[in-house]
């Protein structure tokens, strides 16, 4: 607290040690600040004053904390400032307030406990330097996605909520630079638990450097065709949905659209049913890695759920 105080108070001391802070991480107040508003403004305010003051700071993570937009904003005095990691964080509300873009190559946006002020967050996130977004919140990427940046983002995590997938279709088509994919949820906002088919009906033309991607199977016929993929990893069903076109009812359905990547597969996660289904060292001799998913009531263990061959017992089991 006394470095943090030097800091705002101009200390020459503190901001000398102050140049030398490349990380920094502010976590776990909520339960403080809960008990009373002495508790952010004695505390939590100074530490959240200090931060702009570590004027060579690259990489900032916020977990478990209130914050508010003028701090996100304020940010944009750190022009060293290259990933922000907000998570399990508390929205305050307060007035709006504008900014410029931050200079982020990395963002995550995951686990809020209270609704997100969209537009002008995304309006301070969105920029053409973000190569890394890492999010579980729909409303929040589909805000981002409305606005008009020429985005260069390569490795991409996201939801998708199928009945505005129309939006994300766009976005992909317009983002060529993506080479790391992966869907951590499929949702619907509506009383539907049958899936379209496709679910992203994306051109030809979509994702021409994807390389990696992990998505549940109901994805992989509408996201391995034609890409030059070498790890593909497949995470398993959404629950709560059924599809009849649903590729993991068919195993040999899911390894002929494995089999259509345009890439040298050398990593793969599947279910350990369509693993049984056919040779792999047959269909993929360049194979270095591969991940079966086995239910729990098969194996008889309690704290796993997968198995993991490296090179040389893939090589001895096949």
């Amino acid at each position: 607290m006394k470095f943090c105080r030097g800091l705002v108070a101009g200390d020459e001391t503190a901001c000398y040690l102050g140049q030398h802070v490349k990380e920094c991480t502010v976590s776990n107040w909520m339960k403080a600040a809960e008990k009373g508003q002495w508790v952010f403004a004695n505390f939590l305010k100074v530490y959240i004053k200090s931060i702009i003051r570590l004027v060579n700071l690259e990489t900032l993570r916020l977990h478990n904390i209130p914050i508010d937009l003028k701090l996100l904003a304020s940010l944009g005095t750190l022009e060293k400032l290259k990933s922000l990691s907000i998570t399990h964080c508390n929205f305050i509300k307060d007035d709006q307030c504008s900014s410029h873009p931050l200079r982020l190559t990395y963002f995550e946006l995951c686990s809020l406990r209270n609704g997100v002020p969209l537009a002008p967050l995304s309006k301070i996130i969105a920029s053409n330097l973000l190569r890394t977004l890492h999010t579980d919140n729909w409303a929040f990427l589909r805000a981002l996605m409305s606005q008009t940046v020429d985005f260069s983002i390569e490795k991409l995590t996201i939801p998708i909520c199928i009945s505005e997938v129309i939006h994300l279709q766009d976005f992909l088509d317009k983002t060529p630079s993506i080479i790391d994919l992966t869907v951590n949820d499929v949702f619907s906002d509506g009383p539907y638990n049958q899936l379209p088919y496709p679910i992203l009906d994306l051109g030809p033309s979509s994702l021409p450097q994807l390389s990696r991607l992990e998505c549940p199977t109901c994805l992989i016929a509408d996201l391995v065709p034609g890409r030059p993929l070498k790890s593909i990893k497949i995470s398993p069903q959404i629950a709560g949905f059924h599809s009849g076109e649903d590729a993991g009812r068919d195993e040999k359905r899911t390894l002929s659209v494995l089999k259509r990547s345009t890439g040298v597969i050398n990593t793969l996660q599947v279910p350990g049913d369509v693993y049984a289904t056919a040779s792999f060292d047959q269909m993929f001799p360049q194979l270095d890695t591969l991940i079966l998913d086995i239910p729990v009531d098969i194996i008889g263990l309690e704290a796993s759920n997968s198995i993991n061959f490296n090179d040389s017992f893939y090589n001895t089991l096949i």
